[in-house]
């Protein structure tokens, strides 16, 4: 526990090393204040070394050793910064090693649900449905991806031939319309 308050403890300096809000820096540089008086033992210096100087008994920890949420949510809201997610409990998610090292049977290695955010609005918590993924489904999109990258190849070769075969009067009337056609709908 010591080393998380420590980890806490360095991640909120830096961030209110980065930031220009002052109620957040002064509120992180007073606990750490605290701490470096009074329980070095909350701190990196103290913690993440040969040594630590680790306390026994954290049960009664003093409120002024911790950081608030409520005073950094209300001083990085009154700031201008979404502070909403503060208040949220982090929730652990299994990644997709934890699913396949917990793996009970092929079925489940092969049908990965994997969750895609929104990223049109990063503020909203909505989340779009999550996509089944499966041995037909790639297989597929393998197949579809080789039978396009050959018309895409063929279509090429089609304008090589053709710059190289047809007069130059042909391709100047051919650009020729092209830009007209793109200047009108300009236009």
């Amino acid at each position: 526990r010591c080393a998380l308050y420590a980890l806490g403890a360095a991640y909120l300096n830096l961030i209110s090393q980065l930031t220009t809000v002052p109620a957040f820096c002064q509120h992180i540089h007073e606990v750490i204040e605290t701490r470096k008086k009074e329980a070095p033992y909350m701190l990196p210096e103290a913690v993440f070394v040969e040594k630590p100087r680790l306390s026994q008994n954290l049960d009664g920890v003093v409120i002024e050793f911790l950081f608030r949420q409520s005073k950094i949510s209300e001083v990085l809201g009154g700031s201008g910064y979404n502070s909403d997610r503060l208040c949220l409990p982090y929730v652990p998610q299994l990644t997709d090693e934890d699913r396949l090292s917990k793996r009970k049977s092929i079925g489940e290695t092969i049908s990965l649900q994997v969750e895609v955010e929104s990223r049109n609005s990063p503020e909203k918590e909505e989340r779009v449905p999550a996509e089944e993924i499966t041995y037909e489904t790639l297989k597929k999109a393998i197949v579809d991806s080789g039978a396009v990258e050959e018309q895409e190849r063929e279509r090429r070769r089609q304008v090589v031939e053709k710059f190289q075969k047809a007069p130059f009067e042909e391709i100047a009337a051919h650009c020729g319309a092209r830009a007209s056609l793109l200047q009108s709908k300009l236009n």
